[in-house]
């Protein structure tokens, strides 16, 4: 049940726009880069960031409910890496895999 969600969250992960697609989306694309050993550039990063604060503001939700959810985007995407990784949507754009 949890690999289904997982899938499907994934797919909503096309783009890092808090009013398109929710706090919720916005942490699993985060959990999702690094999982998949890419990294953000500094510009991304800001802008994933404040990204993410402008939905917690908008959804209402305080810093303690934000970290809760936080937390189940990263166990949502530990569990389904695999998937999450060879999604097409991670690849794309400038996103670049980290040095190793």
């Amino acid at each position: 049940m949890i690999r289904i969600a997982a899938f499907a969250a994934v797919f909503a992960v096309t783009s890092v726009n808090a009013e398109q697609n929710g706090l919720w989306s916005l942490y699993v694309y985060e959990h999702a880069v690094n999982a998949c050993g890419f990294q953000l550039t500094e510009d991304q990063e800001d802008d994933l960031d404040s990204a993410q604060e402008r939905a917690r503001t908008q959804m209402n939700l305080s810093r303690k409910e934000a970290a809760e959810l936080y937390r189940g985007a990263r166990k949502v995407v530990v569990v389904s890496r695999e998937e999450t990784c060879s999604q097409q949507g991670l690849l794309t754009g400038s996103i670049q895999r980290k040095p190793d």
